[in-house]
């Protein structure tokens, strides 16, 4: 709701730049142990694909980003991920994934 006061006076690229660093916030929440917080901010992420205001390979890079950071520091063997605390926090990773790609094609643009 709040994109859309600003979009008339912003260009859709620039939107985009502004909202990037809020969708990395987004994706780091996807490791809350609450299970309504992720939820939530798959829904949003979502959401922000589907209206435009970030692209879906943006989100899809983000959430691969972090799924491999997060896969590098969890090599002590206590099962625990550096951005989300546990195994929870990688499968919301994935599903969001999965629904990108039965929403949208962003596997051709991956790289």
């Amino acid at each position: 709701q709040v994109c859309s006061s600003f979009e008339k006076f912003i260009a859709p690229r620039l939107m985009e730049a502004h909202l990037l660093p809020l969708g990395m916030q987004f994706v780091e929440r996807l490791g809350d142990g609450k299970e309504a917080v992720r939820v939530r901010t798959t829904e949003t992420l979502m959401a922000l694909a589907k209206a435009g205001r970030i692209t879906p390979v943006a989100v899809a890079s983000l959430t691969l980003q972090s799924i491999a950071n997060a896969g590098q520091s969890a090599g002590d063997g206590a099962g625990k991920w550096k951005s989300g605390g546990s195994s929870e926090g990688w499968l919301c990773r994935i599903a969001l994934l999965r629904d990108l790609l039965k929403d949208f094609v962003v596997h051709k643009e991956l790289h």
